[in-house]
């Protein structure tokens, strides 16, 4: 992703929510997310590093990956086992979580448990995910 679209990006969550303080991930952060994720899409690390993590309108954005189970809990991970293949890098106000399913080359996934078992969200980067959620662009 361009940096240049990211820095647009950025420019437009502050302008829609001034209120959002968001915070980019070091450049020795970026290397620890991507020696303790191999795989983890270049897209939303470009995002974390150029428009950071924090809150964005329903949205909050974590600094890098959380295990499904540190969300969810491990009866739940013995409930839904494919759940222990999804990272969690958001919530959203209604408690759904937004993640990568690593099973599936780390394609985007919402989780809505316990109203709908994981399903691959159509935005494929974090920049259209966050311009079409958060900032309620159509596209």
């Amino acid at each position: 992703m361009a940096s240049d679209e990211l820095e647009q990006l950025k420019a437009d969550i502050a302008r829609r929510y001034s209120e959002a303080r968001l915070t980019p991930v070091s450049s020795g952060e970026v290397g620890n997310l991507r020696q303790s994720w191999p795989g983890i899409p270049d897209h939303y690390v470009d995002y974390l590093s150029e428009v950071g993590w924090g809150e964005v309108g329903a949205y909050m954005f974590f600094s890098g990956p959380v295990g499904s189970e540190e969300i969810y809990g491990d009866s739940t991970i013995s409930e839904f086992p494919h759940l222990g293949c999804i990272q969690i890098v958001a919530t959203d106000s209604a408690g759904g979580c937004i993640g990568f399913d690593t099973l599936m080359g780390w394609k985007m996934v919402m989780v809505d448990l316990p109203h709908h078992p994981p399903y691959l969200l159509p935005e494929q980067t974090m920049h259209d995910f966050v311009r079409c959620k958060a900032l309620g662009e159509i596209r």
